[in-house]
């Protein structure tokens, strides 16, 4: 089924021209269009939001690469570098898996790998979820559902090859894409600068900042270092240097100049009133909570067997080119084994590397410690939580939950916010 157009979508990628909407993604929108000899093509778009992510792009561009060497001919056109990066892809067929109209699925599975690192659910799964696992910092943006922009830029295309992929002349051979190429890499080289952050986030940031002493990979073989980022293997954010190529627009990162709010069960404050932040509802937490405007959140695969983590990051580092070590770190939820009383709680935590302090206890349930490490520029803070609780109101504690954030001395009270809520909405 085919929705209609709205005033603002784009009438036309490359030579393809387009009829209306296939389907809609957290990630973008698949349309339905023709090409030249007025065969059905499926277009995949990614919204201006979800190409603003450097990691998203990439992702987008390796699924392309990936559909085109595993069914030849399927992929017609991409342009990968264009502001809103699309690409099209051509309906199986008759014999193809899925019959004639498999393009639309094809094409819906192009931002189902953009939207996830490691390999993304079917869309079927996607909808199954109690959250999502992709929950982006444009969600609940005007940039989460534009791909108006791009119309400027595919218009300026019409007529010519797309990008890399030359458009498949009308009855002729396609050529088979090729999984990379001078263009492709010298634009995925200036993109990577810039998204050194979220390409770490996507491997999960935190071995070094929270838990590396449980990665069956590193566990044994090395002391852990005193600071994150001087092991190979950590999973830190990434200093962003301060010249950043510049291949889409910039967001600008939301600043707050209003009163914070009062101080929180943890230590500092809590989130002022009108606060730009969003609220996270990710799979595998049984609470949600608030983040400023600018983070998003990422699944990881590590942390061991029956643990849920999520790796957060202030996405305005990478999207904006400001300099330094963007603030992030991880939220993990783990199961307390019944009964979860202080011994059960104090072996989860002293599984933990040891915060650079003690740990204070700030109610029952509680402890939190604060440290700072390094120097000068290079100074940075540490904020910690170790709460047990019940994931059900009223009934048993019997999870745990981890937070550690680093950032630097200015976003303490950013951090604190977060542990904060985290806290609030974990009884």
């Amino acid at each position: 089924m085919t929705d209609p157009l709205r005033p603002t979508d784009p009438r036309q990628f490359g030579p393809f021209g387009v009829r209306g909407r296939h389907a809609q993604h957290a990630a973008g929108v698949v349309f339905a269009a023709y090409d030249p000899a007025g065969r059905p093509v499926a277009v995949t778009v990614l919204h201006a939001g979800a190409a603003a992510d450097p990691a998203v792009r990439t992702r987008f561009a390796r699924a392309v690469d990936g559909l085109a060497l595993r069914e030849p001919g399927r992929v017609l056109a991409a342009e990968l570098v264009a502001e809103l990066p699309w690409a099209a892809v051509a309906d199986g067929g008759p014999g193809a898996a899925g019959g004639p109209g498999a393009a639309d699925g094809a094409a819906l599975g192009l931002l189902d790998a953009a939207a996830l690192p490691g390999g993304a659910p079917t869309t079927a799964a996607w909808d199954r979820h109690s959250g999502p696992e992709f929950a982006p910092h444009w969600t609940g943006t005007t940039a989460a559902d534009t791909v108006a922009s791009a119309a400027d830029t595919v218009a300026s295309a019409a007529g010519r090859p797309a990008g890399r992929h030359a458009p498949m002349a009308p009855g002729g051979p396609t050529d088979t894409v090729r999984p990379a190429n001078t263009r492709r890499s010298l634009a995925i080289l200036a993109v990577a600068v810039a998204a050194a952050l979220t390409v770490v986030v996507g491997g999960a940031l935190a071995a070094n900042l929270w838990l590396a002493g449980r990665d069956d990979r590193s566990a044994g073989t090395a002391p852990a270092p005193s600071y994150p980022g001087e092991s190979p293997d950590a999973d830190v954010p990434t200093a962003v240097p301060s010249a950043v190529p510049t291949m889409w627009p910039r967001t600008p990162e939301p600043t707050w100049t209003g009163a914070d709010g009062p101080d929180g069960p943890v230590a500092g404050p809590t989130f002022g009133v009108g606060e730009p932040t969003v609220t996270m509802n990710l799979a595998g937490l049984p609470f949600q909570f608030r983040v400023p405007s600018s983070w998003g959140c990422l699944r990881s695969t590590r942390g061991g067997q029956d643990v849920v983590r999520w790796v957060c990051v202030d996405d305005s580092y990478a999207l904006s080119g400001k300099p330094g070590t963007p603030p992030g770190g991880i939220i993990e939820v783990s199961r307390c084994p019944a009964p979860c009383d202080g011994t059960a709680w104090a072996k989860l935590r002293d599984q933990l590397p040891r915060p650079q302090t003690d740990w204070r206890r700030t109610d029952d349930s509680t402890t939190y410690a604060e440290w700072s490490v390094g120097a000068g520029n290079q100074l940075q803070v540490s904020v910690a939580m170790s709460h047990v609780f019940a994931a059900t109101r009223g009934g048993p504690v019997d999870q745990h939950v981890a937070v550690r954030l680093t950032g630097a001395p200015e976003n303490t009270k950013t951090l604190q916010k977060i542990v904060n809520e985290v806290r609030a909405r974990t009884p």
